[in-house]
């Protein structure tokens, strides 16, 4: 039996390697492909096993975090991880978009825990440096001490929800470095001062006590109004608010507790178009025309 030498094998009957090896898909395609998986267990599962599409899975597990720290130890598990991952995994931090920390006040148990804890949100805050929206629930232990939580970050928010009432001075300095900010819901306490008019130039959307209202709505073309009053807030005028009031297009009037009467905004509130009751018995709207409140 002869056999050929290789010099005497032609091209056209070599073995097509090539066939048998499995194709790849366009890299264009990773995206389209994760950006359909909604379950953090397969993206995580891909980020761990699949170089391929580790880039996208990641991105997509990194962009938003909205799980609660609360009582349920798998629950504190999974947010301390992450926590934990922001704080000393910067290239990952630098991926999250959206974040919510809730915090139950079991899950702080003693001095050093709160301590600890405090300085391990500061430190993933600083890390999350393409940050967007941000909503932050926490005991005032967790956000009171020294320095202040958002001491040495570089996000700049669309979005910020603090729960806790803040002080207007410590606030503000923050706020100072927020050009982008466009959605603002926080409670200020009794040493309220008016915020200068360079600060939050582009704010829309304000939600907050009257101490609030008081610092943020002058000089601000904000179109949204989420007026959620402190109890000992019922009936005060709101005559030196009359020129922002103007413009409001959309006014959600009431919360937690009785809303003051609607009578003491009427006469200032001529471009709104949509309004809406809260009470502790359910919400009320109306879509307002032009000249909804005439005597």
């Amino acid at each position: 039996m002869a056999f050929e030498s290789p010099a005497e094998i032609s091209p056209a009957s070599a073995p097509k390697v090539v066939e048998f090896l499995p194709r790849t898909l366009p890299v264009e395609l990773h995206r389209d492909i994760v950006q359909n998986i909604d379950d953090r267990a397969t993206l995580l599962a891909l980020c761990t096993t699949s170089c391929a599409f580790k880039v996208e899975a990641e991105r997509m597990l990194y962009r938003s975090m909205t799980q609660n720290l609360a009582q349920a130890d798998v629950d504190k598990a999974i947010h301390l991880s992450f926590l934990q991952t922001m704080a000393n995994a910067k290239h990952l931090a630098a991926l999250v978009r959206t974040y919510h920390l809730q915090v139950a006040k079991v899950c702080i148990l003693s001095a050093n825990a709160q301590r600890e804890f405090s300085d391990l949100i500061r430190s993933a805050l600083r890390s999350m440096v393409n940050l967007c929206r941000l909503w932050l629930d926490l005991p005032s232990s967790v956000m009171r001490p020294d320095p202040f939580i958002f001491d040495h970050c570089s996000f700049q928010l669309e979005s910020l929800q603090i729960t806790q009432t803040q002080t207007t001075h410590e606030l503000t300095a923050f706020l100072g470095t927020q050009r982008r900010l466009r959605e603002l819901s926080v409670n200020l306490d009794n040493s309220v001062q008016p915020v200068p008019a360079a600060v939050c130039p582009h704010l829309e959307v304000l939600q907050g006590n009257r101490n609030t209202m008081n610092a943020l709505l002058p000089r601000r073309q904000i179109k949204t109004l989420i007026y959620d009053p402190d109890t000992y807030e019922m009936n005060e005028p709101v005559s030196h608010l009359s020129e922002p009031l103007d413009h409001l297009l959309v006014l959600s009037l009431g919360g937690f507790y009785l809303r003051p009467s609607l009578h003491i905004l009427t006469s200032f509130l001529r471009s709104l178009e949509y309004l809406e009751l809260v009470s502790l018995h359910g919400r009320s709207t109306l879509s307002v025309s032009c000249d909804p409140f005439v005597d």
